[in-house]
Order: structure tokens, then sequence, then C-alpha cells
């Protein structure tokens, strides 16, 4: 009798582990769209750790170094009609998978990046005109990490702190678009338009009492910051002294790559001294 009820019970546990098998499901699929003109990005919350591509002769995605979070999406041919495909794995376990097609020029696409952040970074789209008779100058409220063009022929780029300069070819395609991401990643997707333009400088103003960001002279700021170090508190004669002047630098503060502090200029000469006598004297 032992035996057939234990015959019974491993019956049922071979069978209840049977019905616990994981069932095969697809993961959906995104439909986007890309032109050989744009670049388009994809931004992640978190690390991306492997890219796929179906037809590498028809685009290319590779993971931003100075942000991996966001991938960058490229066609490779122009006006290709196959439709291929791009998956995403990020370090959470997360994955992610596109069906790619091309979308003509003129046509608007829909999503002109893909944000899968859920709200993690701001980002701004805009519009801007260019022309190939000047330098097109971007201003940002924080200094840049990364900036692209759709098209490197057409546009050439150059980054400064928070500053951008693009120059315009004079063959150069009517539209293309940038994408820039500063140092808190967030993004400016800017749609460019080749034009008869006398707009130049944009500003993305945040409310900032300066719209350039500026470096100071490294050596003389690593002698400060030494400075700084060792006194704790005040750093007196910083850089030349000549003729008696005198210069004093205290409340020193530093906050990123900026330097507050208070300085004091004194002129110790006795022909200056003598002029402030006589001066207040009425002489």
């Amino acid at each position: 009798m032992r035996r057939i009820y234990f015959f019974i019970v491993l019956c049922v546990t071979t069978f209840g582990i049977k019905a616990q098998s994981p069932e095969q499901e697809s993961i959906k699929a995104k439909n986007i769209y890309i032109s050989f003109d744009f670049v388009k990005h994809l931004v992640f919350q978190v690390q991306v750790s492997d890219i796929e591509v179906g037809e590498k002769e028809l685009i290319s995605a590779e993971r931003v170094e100075e942000a991996p979070h966001v991938v960058r999406l490229c066609a490779q041919s122009e006006d290709f009609e196959k439709e291929t495909n791009v998956t995403v794995v990020c370090i959470d376990g997360s994955v992610y998978t596109y069906h790619v097609k091309y979308i003509a020029n003129g046509l608007a696409d829909p999503s002109p990046n893909i944000y899968e952040d859920n709200g993690k970074w701001v980002h701004n789209d805009y519009q801007a005109d260019v022309s190939d008779m000047h330098v097109a100058e971007f201003f940002f409220p924080s200094d840049i990490i990364y900036g692209t063009q759709g098209n490197e022929m057409s546009f050439t780029l150059q980054t400064y702190n928070n500053q951008l300069k693009v120059s315009t070819a004079k063959d150069a395609v009517e539209n293309s678009n940038l994408f820039v991401i500063d140092k808190n990643m967030n993004t400016y997707s800017i749609v460019i338009q080749r034009n008869e333009t006398s707009v130049f400088t944009y500003n993305y103003d945040d409310k900032r009492e300066y719209t350039a960001h500026i470096d100071v002279n490294s050596e003389v700021m690593d002698k400060c910051l030494q400075e700084l170090r060792t006194k704790k508190r005040n750093i007196y004669s910083v850089g030349e002294v000549k003729n008696k002047f005198e210069l004093s630098m205290s409340n020193l503060y530093v906050h990123e790559d900026f330097m507050f502090f208070i300085f004091d200029l004194k002129n110790k000469s006795f022909k200056f001294r003598k002029l402030i006598d006589n001066l207040l004297l009425g002489i």
C-alpha cells in the first residue's frame, strides 16, 4: 500500500514541475524611422550593455561613451527599402527592440528621438536656421559633453564649454539636425534648416546671469587651489608683484569649474601714497 501511494505522489510532483515551465513569448518591437541626413538617438534609464543590429550595411548603432545610457542610430545607406532591426540590452536586464524603416526626405518623422528614460532627464526640442555665409553659435545652460550632427559632410561642429559652433558647407543639404547632451545629461534636439537668415546666435536661456562659460588660466587655478588647501582660508600675493603692488585674495570658494573670491589691490609705492595725501589735503 505504501508503494502505491509513493508512486501516486511522484507522478503528481512530476506533473506539477512540468506545468511550471515558462511560456515562449515575443518582445513587442516598436516601429522607428531613420533618414540619411538626420541622426536619431535612443535614451534609456541606465547604461547600455549590448547593441545588436540586423543589417549593418543599412544602419549603424553605437553607444555614446560620454553618456553610456544613450545610443546613436544612423543610416548607412540612402533610400533603402528593406526593413531591419536593432536590439538594445541595458545593465538592469531590460531589453528594447525596434523595427527600423527608412523615411523619405521631406516627410516628418513622428519620433525624431526615442526616450525610454521615463522622464529621468529633461529633453528639449528646437528649430534653428543656418547659413553657409555665417557661423551659427548656440549657448546652452550647462557645459556640453556631447554634440553631433545629422549630415557630417554638410555641417561641422566645434564645442567649447557651453558653446556650440556650427559651420555650413556651400553645398549643404537643406534640412538636418543636431543633438546635444549637457553635463547634467539633459538633451537638446535641434532641427536645422539652411536659410538666408539674419539670426546667427541662439541662447537657450535659463535665467542665468551669464551666457558663455569661460575657462580661467589653468596654471593660475592650480596654484590658487594648492594655496587654498595649504592655508585653508586666505591666499596672498597671487601672480606677480611689481612696482610695490600687492594683491591679496580671501574668502575663496570653488564650485565645479568656477572660483569665487574677494580681492584687495594695494599700491604701497611712495609716489602713490604722496599723491593720495595731496588729494585728501586739497593740494
